[in-house]
């Protein structure tokens, strides 16, 4: 089972609820390349870009430009062929995301975190209003297994309350754990969000968790996810 289906096995499991990725309207994607069918906006749609200047972080509203691409996967054998599509903005530098459908959004946050933020086994990050980022280890079900393939989860807590976001070995090819691209306060409730950047063969998922969508004992909850295929 690949990393994409383990962690919406998880969710559904986790959160106890039917899944919130179906229904939600918000979209989230990085500027960047990709297959042609895995990009669903169109020149001149309106998103909301996470810009960086130095240790801080804002968001702008941006139109994106969409352009064909020569695949060098895909297209390899022709090279006059472009299946392949780039999403870029018209801002200066390229943000590091884009996010459409929220209908409030924490326009200034100087505490905002913006990764790429590689996570490992034993991290522990301070987050806003007391609340823990943390990546525990598992014990290995098999004694034999490879330690650099140990169990993992990734865990916020907030005094009593706690929950499990992620859980899994790191992915089989490249022993990666995921990777934070954004920790903070996204949609202005006052508690910290996270974009979480998962990685499995040959693709890559990234999720936006969110505290003001959270249900009962959660502290987030899933309300967007896009996946990036390599070859």
């Amino acid at each position: 089972m690949n990393h994409s289906v383990r962690l919406f096995s998880m969710l559904a499991i986790v959160f106890l609820a039917a899944p919130a990725l179906a229904k939600s309207r918000v979209q989230i994607i990085e500027p960047g390349e990709y297959h042609g069918d895995e990009v669903a906006t169109r020149t001149g749609d309106r998103w909301m870009a996470l810009e960086r200047t130095g240790n801080r972080a804002r968001w702008r509203e941006t139109s994106v430009v969409v352009t064909k691409v020569h695949h060098q996967f895909v297209d390899a054998d022709n090279p006059t062929i472009k299946s392949g599509k780039r999403v870029s903005t018209a801002l200066p530098a390229e943000p590091a995301l884009l996010i459409r459908g929220l209908t409030r959004l924490n326009v200034v946050e100087p505490g905002l975190v913006h990764g790429p933020l590689a996570l490992k086994i034993g991290d522990q990050h301070a987050l806003s209003n007391g609340t823990v980022l943390e990546v525990i280890r598992q014990q290995p079900r098999h004694r034999k297994r490879n330690i650099d393939a140990t169990p993992y989860l990734i865990r916020m807590r907030r005094g009593a309350k706690q929950q499990v976001i992620y859980e899994g070995p790191p992915d089989s090819e490249t022993m990666v754990l995921p990777s934070v691209l954004v920790m903070g306060d996204i949609d202005g409730d006052g508690n910290p969000d996270l974009v979480l950047k998962i990685p499995s063969y040959n693709q890559e998922t990234i999720t936006l968790f969110l505290s003001s969508r959270a249900r009962g004992h959660q502290l987030v909850r899933p309300v967007a996810s896009h996946v990036r295929t390599g070859c």
